[in-house]
């Protein structure tokens, strides 16, 4: 048996009704009774425990995980609500399906992905294909999360490229849910290992243009930055935002985002590497970005262009459908920013730009993701963190 991928997806405000009407619309894509993984994602509007001892019981308890998001992505397109539930179900004699999940990563977010890390290495084969990985979004530190994973699985053992988003919570910036089996759980990680026949193609996008000069970082301290040029971080940043936005971070949020000049492996595809900012602290003046920030590090402070969202999703569209080739492809994973969603594009226009998308890859592929605060995905075999960034991964047969 191929790999075997269902989705539904459901707006019901009762997180058991949701859970039934979810897996109820992906059994009737696919009969798939018994599956062998769920991953679910979820808007906090729903109680989260709740809903994921709804999704086990309508499932037959099949290892689960997943996350709370800022909005769901299916075929049909996205739902960037509180009450809206997506659940995918796989089935497969010929692939392996691995579930891993640590807690703690504000203090020490080295320790979670060492966990993580340890826990799934047992499985890690020559045939792993992808790591999913769905880290809380207001406390993740991915550089650290990252050694973590690497020191856990140990020098003999190469885990398959990082996949995945950032938990969100609907824009309430207040906090995320990660689920893994029974566990539903804050400040830490869940992760995936999908083990098996085939391969996984992939491909990033970014939106964002520059504005205004080139900046220096004067005072950081892990992924806290405290000064740009001399001056509190906060304080600089306000100059780039009008009076009524500086009174709701997350219309800050919503246009702008910090650019960093890209690796040389990376410039190829785009001169900036754009990272997001989940926290503030108005007393301190500091900002927080989800990666290591060394002092003296140059930045630039970007805003999304609507231009070139659209013509990136064209070159990743593209790109995916050249990896693919004459293969069949079994499913596409979609984790694209929260900034890219509502808060810029009318329901119509975010339509449109995923049926375009579709079009080129295949518009009866089984499709999922979330909108995330924070976006995992390899380039040219790097594992890379991402912001207002759209994550493209299709897994192929053969």
């Amino acid at each position: 048996m191929s790999l075997n991928v269902a989705v539904g997806t459901s707006v019901e405000r009762n997180p058991t009704l949701a859970a039934q009407s979810a897996v109820a619309m992906a059994r009737q894509q696919r009969n798939i009774d018994r599956p062998d993984l769920v991953i679910l994602f979820a808007g906090v509007g729903y109680d989260q425990r709740a809903a994921v001892r709804a999704v086990r019981a309508a499932t037959g308890e099949a290892p689960l995980v997943g996350c709370s998001t800022e909005g769901i992505i299916s075929r049909d397109g996205s739902v960037e609500e509180p009450y809206s539930m997506l659940v995918a179900l796989f089935k497969s004699d010929r692939h392996r399906f691995s579930v891993a999940s640590a807690v703690g990563m504000k203090d020490d977010a080295e320790k979670v992905g060492q966990g993580i890390g340890a826990a799934l290495k047992p499985s890690v084969a020559s045939d792993s294909l992808v790591t999913l990985l769905f880290p809380d979004g207001l406390t993740l530190n991915y550089d650290r999360l990252t050694a973590g994973l690497a020191r856990g699985a140990g020098p003999e053992c190469q885990l398959p490229p990082l996949m995945g988003g950032a938990a969100g919570d609907n824009w309430q910036f207040k906090k995320t849910y990660q689920y893994a089996n029974d566990d539903v759980f804050s400040d830490g990680a869940s992760a995936l290992l999908i083990s098996g026949e085939g391969k996984l193609v992939t491909s990033v996008n970014h939106g964002c243009v520059p504005i205004g000069a080139e900046r220096k970082v004067t005072k950081s301290h892990e992924n806290r930055i405290y000064e740009i040029d001399g001056r509190s971080a906060l304080d600089v940043l306000r100059e780039y935002v009008e009076i009524d936005e500086q009174q709701d971070w997350a219309k800050v949020l919503v246009h702008l985002a910090i650019g960093f000049k890209a690796p040389g492996f990376m410039q190829d595809r785009d001169e900036h590497i754009i990272r997001y900012i989940p926290q503030k602290n108005d007393e301190e003046g500091w900002i927080t970005i989800n990666t290591a920030v060394p002092e003296g590090s140059s930045i630039w402070m970007t805003r999304r262009d609507y231009d070139k969202i659209s013509t990136s999703l064209d070159r990743s569209a593209r790109e995916i459908r050249d990896g693919v080739g004459e293969r069949e492809v079994d499913v596409v994973f979609q984790f694209d920013c929260a900034g890219r969603g509502k808060v810029i594009f009318r329901d119509n226009e975010k339509q449109q730009l995923l049926d375009k998308t579709r079009k080129l890859i295949g518009v009866d592929v089984p499709w999922l993701g979330f909108h995330s605060y924070g976006e995992l995905g390899p380039v040219s075999a790097v594992n890379c963190f991402h912001s207002f960034t759209a994550v493209f991964g299709a897994l192929v047969r053969g």
